[in-house]
């Protein structure tokens, strides 16, 4: 008898749970139809007003970029020119001389020597880098 008396409270509970979630349903739709016209409208008008401040702001990046290359890269290679000059030299003799106290023939000497030339050759490089750029 007690199963009885439980299954329509349970039928009851079940049914106005179902309301709840139809009525939830039901305001969840209606908020979403009358936000997306309204969503739609404002982005319409808000798209045109921000495509020439776009614009603008890719010119004006493009100008601060070219202000900070014309600036900067003559200076910046300048002092790396400068630089790489004044210490290439010294490094080139520092491996040769330790190039010389190493023994004929062994594999040290021949490590320093291509060290030399691995220097050399990125140091050629660098300067042709930095020709291109000009100096102040």
């Amino acid at each position: 008898m007690r199963a009885k008396n439980k299954r329509p409270a349970h039928r009851a509970n079940y049914n106005r749970v179902q309301r709840q979630v139809y009525l939830f349903l039901d305001r969840d739709i209606t908020r979403d139809s009358l936000h997306q016209p309204l969503s739609h409208t404002l982005q319409s008008q808000t798209v045109p007003r921000n495509s020439p401040l776009s614009a603008q702001r890719s010119e004006l990046a493009q100008k601060l970029i070219s202000t900070q290359e014309s600036t900067l890269a003559p200076h910046l290679a300048a002092n790396c020119t400068t630089s790489s000059g004044r210490f290439s030299p010294r490094r080139r003799r520092m491996l040769t001389r330790a190039g010389k106290q190493a023994p004929e023939g062994s594999a040290l000497r021949a490590d320093l020597r291509e060290v030399c030339e691995i220097a050399q050759t990125t140091l050629d490089k660098v300067r042709k880098s930095f020709a291109g750029l000009g100096t102040p």
